[in-house]
């Protein structure tokens, strides 16, 4: 059987003086895909989103209250990457 490589994405939300934002609700999707997978940041605001499979059209999206949402469109993900986003 056919093994599927997949990818991952990892990072660490930040404000806007560098400090971490913990427990900020991070956003993956692909809806060309049907895929929507929500994580939420640690304590130290680090987040990871695995097994995603390969594509050219992943949005990644922070949210918080008392915060700006963060969009970030037309992410890449190749066959067996570990991206790092900081958002």
């Amino acid at each position: 059987m056919a093994q599927q490589q997949m990818a991952q994405l990892n990072g660490r939300v930040i404000d806007a003086s560098g400090a971490a934002v913990p427990n900020a609700v991070v956003t993956v999707a692909n809806p060309g895909r049907g895929i929507s997978v929500k994580v939420t940041s640690d304590d130290s605001g680090n987040y990871i989103v695995p097994l995603l499979p390969p594509d050219d059209h992943y949005t990644i999206s922070v949210t918080k209250e008392g915060f700006k949402e963060t969009v970030q469109h037309d992410v890449s993900l190749q066959v067996a990457q570990t991206a790092k986003i900081d958002l």
